[in-house]
């Protein structure tokens, strides 16, 4: 398929990803790519479990199948579980619903996901939309306080639910700083100076513990 990179690419114009990343076929289509360290990003999220589930935990997955950030993020997840316990098999996949990324359609299929099975101790949402749909699947089910909801992003509302005590953890993106980095890069992709490739931006894990030392209605801060 002729896609809009190909397009761009035959035309000489400058191509910058941002944040969504591309899949590796089509890394010569474009100049450079600013985007979070996706694995890390599941990653904050499964230590987090490991940590506070010592026993193992019935989990429930809220996704985005369709974005190769999310699939990456889960994989994170996974991983960042089996890399902090002894017991990685107590850590069970009860089930992966597609929350389309929105909070309506999270909080529907959560909602089926709860009534189906009476077990489970957390929902892991590959954003913080999504996890809000779980939070409220979650309290009307009369299961607030004893199932652990964790999303992605460091979003205003994430943050917000965190310090409200619903969510207990989301793994921080920093997009200012990937929209100033992409300017950045822009202007010396016209200038013809040289740009790192493939820019990988590090994220951050904000809980209860820590919620205190941010600005609960910003996304990010620029330093």
């Amino acid at each position: 398929a002729h896609t809009v990179l190909h397009t761009c690419k035959d035309a000489g114009v400058k191509v910058i990803n941002i944040d969504n990343v591309i899949t590796e076929d089509d890394y010569d289509l474009v100049d450079a790519i600013i985007a979070s360290d996706n694995t890390q990003l599941g990653y904050l999220s499964g230590q987090w479990v490991a940590e506070h589930h010592p026993d193992g935990a019935n989990i429930l997955i809220v996704h985005l199948q369709t974005a190769e950030s999310c699939i990456i993020n889960v994989d994170g997840f996974w991983q960042g579980i089996k890399d902090n316990t002894d017991n990685p098999d107590a850590f069970v996949e009860v089930q992966v619903v597609e929350g389309g990324g929105s909070t309506e359609t999270s909080f529907q299929v959560v909602s089926d996901a709860l009534q189906a099975h009476d077990d489970i101790d957390v929902i892991y949402a590959i954003n913080d939309t999504s996890a809000l749909g779980a939070v409220q699947a979650v309290a009307e089910a009369g299961k607030t306080g004893s199932i652990d909801i964790l999303g992605k992003d460091g979003a205003p509302t994430g943050k917000h639910a965190i310090s409200e005590g619903t969510m207990v953890q989301s793994s921080a993106q920093r997009p200012t700083y990937m929209g100033y980095t992409g300017v950045q890069y822009a202007v010396d992709l016209l200038n013809g100076k040289e740009v790192e490739f493939n820019t990988s931006i590090e994220s951050y894990s904000i809980t209860a513990d820590n919620i205190g030392d941010y600005d609960l209605d910003a996304w990010d801060t620029l330093e």
